[in-house]
């Protein structure tokens, strides 16, 4: 029943049946190189003597001719991307093996080599974290979970998906791998992306060598250290993390759902695809959603910040709890990672706090946009302007994306360059504006309007200012 907790907002989210897609959040991505290794005799890219690969000396001849290096893996790929992470800027994981002593899928060494090869494979990532290398380990709630705690990894870098099955095969049939993945390259593509990561230096300098090799991420009985990161997923896509103990893990793990069960409201019993009704109770029904099984037709993501002390929420960024004064745990309020401080920053205006990864993210879209935009309307901290009707005082809001896509409080629009100025159409029913720049900001006239519209009595002219920026 603890794992309703976690998809009972999922299963039962009103999604709008309209058919409007989510807004695309896309990333250009520059073009980049892929090397596809599959150890075809099954020794998870280890060096035996009958078969002497050399992949770390092969690789170390490679990766030296980049700027930036990503190691992804699943499985045996996972192990294999571990036990070179040294050789990476950023290493992401899916369910991997991490100690081939227990592992129910190992290759057929010798005990002692079993051993060995686990050793290098942790010397490997404290190497990699000492070096400031970014790891992300993605889990499901499965036997892998017992392999991801035998590696110690920083705050974060851990995301366990509160279900059971292969976690790279459920996160791609909900559309949600593909964005993780494009994700981590847009990041090392960036020019603003920061290597080495500070926080994972901080984490190796405080789990020295040999004791590393030795240690647990965690211990299942700790009520008190809220540790582990979670993923929370949305119906309509995407997700976002909340932290747990490793005592509250324990208790998402009994009985981890499968993709297509779902959770009674009435008795919070998890149920089989098949069930008609609740098992248990026999009053509750099938959920509009089942685990597991997202809807693409909207998005939305509420965000807060919890106190480390106290436990109160937070709407807003504020850099200490306002109730008692302690530590925060900051949530991404773009893509809902959780973070200390140092792993991002506020913006003043919405006084909203986003993670550096989405900082990155920012950047080489205004980057872009600066291509599009002619000079005098390019904001450097952003495109939203405000919106004024004439002889109102409440506004809105509109927001110049890619392709010529237009964000407004009223709805999605367009817009184009008109020589100094700009066109832009939106509302129901749509109307053209034509926008000219001023000292203060813009006047928009309305284009082939002759009477008052819904966003004013007045004639058609209203007025705007940047929102991030000093006109």
């Amino acid at each position: 029943k603890a794992a309703s907790t976690l998809w009972n907002e999922f299963c039962n989210a009103e999604v709008p049946s309209s058919g409007t897609s989510a807004d695309d959040d896309s990333i250009c991505l520059q073009d980049f190189d892929v090397l596809s290794l599959c150890d075809t005799g099954t020794q998870w890219y280890v060096d035996t003597p009958s078969n002497v690969l050399e992949v770390e000396a092969k690789l170390s001849k490679i990766v030296k001719q980049y700027k930036s290096v990503l190691f992804l893996g699943v499985s045996m790929g996972g192990f294999g991307a571990l036990s070179h992470a040294h050789l990476a800027d950023t290493v992401a994981v899916f369910g991997p093996q991490t100690d081939l002593r227990h592992s129910h899928l190992r290759p057929g060494f010798l005990p002692d080599d079993l051993a060995a090869a686990t050793v290098r494979l942790k010397e490997s990532v404290h190497k990699a974290l000492s070096s400031g290398t970014r790891i992300e380990y993605h889990v499901a709630m499965e036997d892998h979970l017992l392999y991801a705690k035998e590696l110690p990894l920083p705050r974060g870098a851990l995301i366990v998906h509160p279900i059971s099955g292969r976690v790279a095969r459920v996160l791609e049939r909900n559309g949600i791998l593909a964005p993780l993945l494009i994700d981590l390259v847009a990041e090392l593509q960036d020019e603003y992306c920061v290597r080495p990561v500070v926080s994972s230096i901080i984490f190796a300098e405080s789990q020295a060598l040999p004791d590393y090799i030795m240690s647990t991420s965690w211990d299942w009985t700790d009520t008190q250290n809220r540790s582990i990161t979670v993923a929370k997923w949305h119906a309509t896509g995407g997700m976002e993390t909340v932290t747990t103990t490793p005592s509250e893990l324990h208790l998402l793990c009994d009985g981890a759902p499968c993709v297509g069960s779902w959770f009674c409201t009435e008795c919070c019993s998890c149920n089989s695809e098949e069930s008609t009704c609740c098992t248990s109770c026999h009053r509750g029904t099938p959920t509009q959603h089942s685990v597991g099984r997202v809807s693409h037709e909207s998005k939305v993501t509420p965000k807060s910040h919890r106190c480390l002390g106290c436990g109160e929420r937070h709407a807003k960024y504020v850099s200490r709890c306002v109730k008692c004064g302690g530590d925060l745990e900051f949530t991404c309020a773009f893509c809902g990672r959780i973070g200390a401080e140092a792993d991002g920053c506020d913006e003043p205006v919405k006084g909203e706090w986003f993670c550096d990864s989405c900082w990155c993210k920012f950047r080489s879209h205004s980057k872009l946009m600066q291509k599009l935009l002619p000079p005098q309307w390019f904001v450097e901290g952003g495109q939203i302007w405000a919106w004024q009707a004439h002889g109102v005082q409440s506004t809105g809001q509109i927001e110049f994306d890619r392709d010529g896509k237009l964000h407004s409080t009223w709805g999605i629009g367009e817009w184009s360059t008109k020589g100094l100025e700009l066109e832009v159409k939106f509302g129901k029913p749509a109307k053209v504006w034509r926008l000219a720049r001023t000292p203060s900001g813009f006047i928009a006239s309305g284009v082939g309007q002759t009477t008052a519209t819904k966003l004013t009595d007045e004639i058609p002219v209203s007025r705007g200012w940047p929102m991030y920026e000093a006109p």
